[in-house]
């Protein structure tokens, strides 16, 4: 969902869960390999944007309060009652969230008009009850993501200076990192199915 900051606490967490691994590796240090990898990369996310003039401000993202799924419940809930709700409401609860608008906070938070009227049009698809994926243009601005909490996470992530280049798969190279027995079999370019054999070979081997 573009979210960079539950993305990141996805690889703290997964972190910690490798660090298990590193400790039993510790303690059996000529049997045991450990492999990381993932099945594919997703998102293509990337740092630097043009929009900042390729500058970074990645600790605003520390001011993001619950992830794009918790905030997508809220919206959930606005849609189930379009008629009590407002786009300032919206624009409240986003600063309130994403601390996008609140200047108090970072000056980078400052909502251009540009990133108004992107919100604006972002909160009435959300809003509208129909279906936003009817053409080219919806389908590229928000994947099969409500409109409003995905381009809260897009500004956000822009004004951190980075951003997304897909709502799916990439086709960038997905690192493997190996520690213990046989690690250096892992080293350069391969097809993923190598993985298992090389495996099975550090196995028989030992």
């Amino acid at each position: 969902a573009n979210d960079a900051v539950a993305a990141t606490y996805d690889m703290l967490a997964m972190d910690a869960a490798v660090q298990k691994a590193v400790d039993f590796y510790n303690q059996h240090p000529d049997e045991t390999l450990i492999v990381i990898t993932g099945d594919h990369e997703c998102g293509g996310l990337t740092i630097g944007f043009s929009g900042t003039g390729y500058a970074s401000a990645f600790e605003i993202l520390k001011y993001q309060t619950m992830s794009y799924d918790e905030f997508d419940n809220i919206v959930g809930e606005w849609k189930e009652n379009p008629d009590g709700h407002t786009f300032q409401m919206a624009l409240d609860k986003a600063k309130e969230v994403f601390g996008l608008g609140n200047t108090a906070l970072d000056p980078v938070f400052e909502l251009n008009d540009y990133e108004l009227e992107t919100l604006e049009n972002a909160y009435n698809k959300s809003m509208g009850g129909e279906s936003v994926y009817t053409d080219e243009e919806t389908t590229i601005r928000y994947g099969y993501y409500d409109p409003f909490t995905v381009t809260c996470t897009h500004i956000l992530a822009n004004k951190a200076g980075i951003d997304w280049t897909s709502y799916s798969h990439t086709g960038v190279p997905v690192p493997v990192m190996a520690m213990g027995q046989g690690q250096y079999e892992f080293s350069g370019y391969y097809d993923n199915t190598d993985i298992a054999k090389k495996i099975i070979k550090i196995a028989d081997y030992k």
